[in-house]
């Protein structure tokens, strides 16, 4: 998986998180609390929420089909345990309302003729299914907007690592040319140092050859001289 994909699949994961976390917060607590109008809208919420959440898993689903073969075989287990948790909480959401439903019956002696028991889960009148459709619409394309910005994101990175990484092998290689012009100019003066120790050499064996010569003139001219 690169990068971007990490980045894109860990986002929708934080998002189903957060969301399944206030879903079963509100079923667990606000909903029992309610009443009225205030259960109304609460139960309309959930509803978008649970459509949301819905939509979140099915772009995961998507998400990972664009993936290499082993990393999809990595989430699969990982998108299905979304789903169960998803189908969780649309049957305790379901079992609330029908317990809800079951206390007004009996305090108003109301007749239980079945027919409200699956509206939070497939039941809104027009106004409620167009502004659902709408919300997730805009959702949908902030969840795109988000990641195609993480992937420029990540893609600016990367230029920029590839950057970083280009002027680094310049510098390296202006060393190695600055270390190869540092040993010719060694190669040069050891053999400048070479030649002057030869000529030093030589010029002591002309020297002492010198001297020699006029020690011999000096003993020949004394020679000659007295004898």
């Amino acid at each position: 998986m690169t990068e971007s994909d990490s980045l894109i699949f860990n986002t929708y994961e934080n998002e189903f998180n957060t969301l399944s976390a206030e879903i079963n917060d509100t079923i667990e607590n606000k909903l029992k609390k309610s009443v009225g109008e205030k259960k109304k809208q609460l139960l309309n919420q959930l509803e978008r929420e649970l459509d949301e959440a819905d939509e979140i898993v099915s772009q995961m689903d998507v998400e990972i089909r664009s993936l290499a073969t082993s990393t999809r075989i990595q989430l699969q287990p990982k998108i299905k345990q979304y789903k169960s948790e998803l189908d969780g909480l649309k049957k305790k959401l379901k079992a609330t309302y029908n317990d809800v439903t079951e206390e007004r019956r009996q305090l108003l002696g109301e007749e239980n003729n079945g027919d409200n028991i699956d509206i939070v889960i497939g039941e809104l009148d027009n106004k409620s299914k167009l502004q659902k459709n709408t919300e997730r619409l805009i959702n949908s394309s902030k969840r795109l907007q988000n990641a195609h910005r993480m992937a420029l994101e990540a893609e600016q990175t990367g230029a920029s690592t590839l950057n970083t990484l280009y002027g680094q092998r310049q510098q390296l290689e202006h060393a190695q040319d600055t270390l190869r012009s540092a040993n010719s100019f060694l190669d040069t003066s050891t053999k400048l140092l070479k030649d002057m120790q030869r000529r030093i050499r030589t010029n002591k064996l002309m020297a002492y050859l010198i001297i020699l010569i006029l020690i011999i003139l000096i003993i020949l001219t004394i020679y000659i001289k007295w004898f």
